[in-house]
């Protein structure tokens, strides 16, 4: 279940001013409805393999130079795989980041609090929208930010936009920080869009979004 905080007077979202959230609100994943794992993705008791210990079939992605987070796959409206190319484990209870579908945003320190990211590996974080923001196949993005300056092209970290049916999009940006160029990905045709390896993840080529879930149906 997601809980959700009015904003009443006051709201931060990725969109800035350039169009406001389809209900006020920011979504939130709510710890007291569900068991809190160890990684910091939460379970409700669903049948299948917990998205947290589920291992994924995808390979590791390149260049390990990389500074910074990447998102290696989106499981429309079931959980978002990051990928740590760094030779430091990150841990998201310590950062500002961001997570936006615009024009909602979390801050994944609030949502994954002692989520920790191992170098060189990755951790699962539940989808943290309600089941109608940013899971539609037919066109939709996903934005990492370092902070909450959502005016600043050079705070995305990583951007994945598919297909062309967006309501609004922070492309644009996107584009202008280098993390994007060209069009975006194909729609995503079996639940889950993924960046292939040896890419630098910002054009449509460097996206399969043809290929199942790398976690299967895992739950939470």
């Amino acid at each position: 279940m997601k809980k959700y905080i009015a904003l009443g007077l006051f709201f931060l979202g990725c969109g800035g001013s350039e169009e406001p959230p389809r209900d006020g609100s920011v979504a939130l994943d709510a710890a007291s409805d569900a068991t809190m794992a160890n990684d910091g993705a939460m379970r409700d008791g669903s049948s299948g393999a917990p998205c947290s210990t589920q291992p994924s079939t995808l390979p590791d992605l390149e260049p390990r130079n990389a500074d910074d987070l990447q998102i290696r796959e989106i499981s429309l409206g079931n959980y978002i795989e990051l990928f740590n190319p760094t030779d430091t484990a990150i841990d998201l209870g310590n950062k500002e980041y961001r997570l936006c579908v615009p024009f909602l945003y979390i801050s994944l320190a609030t949502t994954n609090s002692t989520t920790m990211v191992p170098a060189g590996g990755s951790a699962v974080i539940e989808w943290p929208y309600d089941e109608s923001v940013g899971d539609d196949p037919s066109g939709d993005e996903v934005i990492l930010f370092a902070d909450n300056d959502f005016e600043n092209p050079d705070k995305i970290i990583d951007f994945v936009c598919w297909g062309s049916g967006r309501r609004s999009s922070r492309k644009t940006q996107a584009e202008t920080g280098n993390k994007w160029s060209g069009p975006c990905a194909a729609e995503v045709t079996t639940g889950a869009i993924q960046r292939t390896p040896s890419t630098d993840g910002t054009a449509a080529n460097a996206y399969e979004t043809d290929a199942p879930p790398g976690r299967g149906n895992c739950t939470f």
